[in-house]
């Protein structure tokens, strides 16, 4: 259907094979596209009578899967908006009475739903969340033909949000004419065997790779890998499972992978920067510049571009989809379908159209004072010996700067050492020892997230 996503965009030829590790080896269950045909319409029919509003909104909390594939399409097509939660917290989401910026901005969450009842503090938060749960478990599955859709190419596919880098994050929404738009753009970037770790976990990824790996026609298997983290247990696996197409959202997680992992039939992705150390493991290794607002690949980053000659890494424009335009330093994309632009925020230099990244920039304003971050930013790569070891924080509501140290360290001698060198407007007020996986959203920290910690738990 035109300008909607639904079942009919999936490469019908694909072979379908869902992994999941256990003790002493890994289980698979394979099926075809018209095994998940009916899937879908058993989750069309046990979903479409609880609709009782337009665009209601759903967390799908199942593993990458036919189940979890066959809500989400069941979802497109009966015009049920699906929440990405893409983030972590400090407490675990063990304390339910306390809701974060970012599902507060995801709220109403009308559906929760599980492949079956949980006893963990995620689960049981989005339980209490939730206006209703529903257990796949509990359920009676009716595999009658559904040929419903609900979906118009305006209504909301998904919602997510910002990243929150420097203020309060904000709802995101994409309608199914964009994300369709953007997925069959992406479609000719892949071909084969593709992997499926993580797909619904940030928003840029979902048209970036899993759409588009689903429907390129020049794909041919589909490999779910559920319980993803745990294969890094097993260097061997890849011989096993073996892909043309894989991608790691997180870096901290793609360089953990890599170091027990090696393919040179492999294309490895990521939404985030790409560590040289990896040179040579993989065929190649790819980042996709985007955002949630804009998806993309609005720029593409290879590693092959660069490595050989020791250039430094630089990004290419895949085709002319996005328009592009450098405003004061800043990157700003014309946006197809929606007809806006975008200021990222991002800092790029264009030689010779090749753009090389410059950084960030945004300006942070304490007690009315700018602050040098790149002063600050130099003091900790001295004082933690790493750019990689803290976290700077930027609290523009309390006017007050804080620091997340990624080890145990002595933190009131620490926050000595650093205002001892800062002037009197701007100090560290606080400082903690922090597990930073805890604070990852996406392929970066949550600046909202570590704000809303030290606000009210340091």
């Amino acid at each position: 259907m035109q300008g909607v996503i639904t079942r009919e965009d999936i490469n019908p030829v694909i072979k379908f094979t869902d992994y999941s590790p256990y003790a002493e080896g890994i289980d698979k269950e394979s099926y075809t596209y018209n095994d998940l045909n009916k899937e879908i319409d058993a989750f069309k029919n046990l979903l479409e009578p609880k609709i009782k509003k337009e665009n209601p909104t759903v967390v799908i909390g199942m593993q990458a899967s036919k189940e979890q594939f066959a809500c989400l399409f069941a979802c497109y097509e009966l015009g049920i908006s699906v929440s990405i939660i893409d983030y972590e917290r400090a407490d675990d989401f063990d304390v339910e009475t306390y809701i974060d910026p970012k599902t507060d901005i995801l709220s109403p969450i009308d559906y929760f739903v599980v492949h079956k009842a949980d006893k963990g503090p995620k689960y049981e938060f989005f339980k209490a969340k939730a206006i209703e749960e529903i257990v796949l478990a509990d359920q009676k599955k009716d595999y009658t033909p559904n040929t419903t859709i609900k979906a118009k190419p305006d209504t909301i596919a998904i919602r997510c949000t910002s990243s929150g880098t420097t203020n309060t994050p904000k709802k995101i929404e994409h309608t199914h004419e964009f994300l369709k738009a953007v997925a069959m753009r992406n479609t000719s970037m892949y071909y084969g065997r593709f992997g499926i770790g993580y797909n619904l976990n940030h928003g840029s990824s979902m048209a970036t790779y899993f759409l588009p790996c689903l429907f390129s026609k020049d794909t041919t298997e589909c490999k779910n890998l559920r319980h993803f983290k745990t294969y890094k247990l097993q260097p061997d696996w890849g011989k096993t499972i073996a892909m043309d197409h894989f991608m790691i959202s997180y870096k901290i997680d793609t360089e953990i992978w890599a170091k027990n992992h090696s393919d040179p039939n492999l294309n490895l992705y990521t939404l985030g920067p790409i560590s040289p150390e990896i040179y040579g493991k993989f065929k190649d290794v790819i980042s996709i510049f985007g955002s949630n607002e804009t998806s993309g690949p609005t720029l593409l980053c290879k590693l092959s571009y660069y490595m050989e000659g020791n250039k430094k890494p630089f990004f290419k424009a895949q085709d002319d989809f996005y328009g592009y335009e450098i405003i004061d330093g800043r990157m700003h994309v014309k946006m197809p379908v929606y007809n806006t632009v975008h200021n990222t925020q991002d800092k790029f230099e264009i030689i010779d159209d090749k753009f090389y990244f410059k950084g960030r920039d945004d300006l942070y304003r304490i007690n009315g004072l700018e602050v040098d971050k790149f002063h600050f930013e130099q003091l900790m790569y001295k004082i933690l010996k790493g750019h990689d070891k803290g976290q700077i924080v930027y609290d523009l509501v309390r006017q007050e700067i804080y620091l997340a140290v990624w080890n145990k360290v002595n933190e009131g001698k620490i926050m000595k050492r650093f205002n001892k060198q800062l002037d009197d407007e701007h100090k560290i007020t606080k400082v903690a020892s922090l597990n930073m996986k805890q604070f990852l959203s996406g392929v970066k920290v949550d600046q909202e997230l570590l704000r809303e910690h030290f606000r009210n738990n340091v």
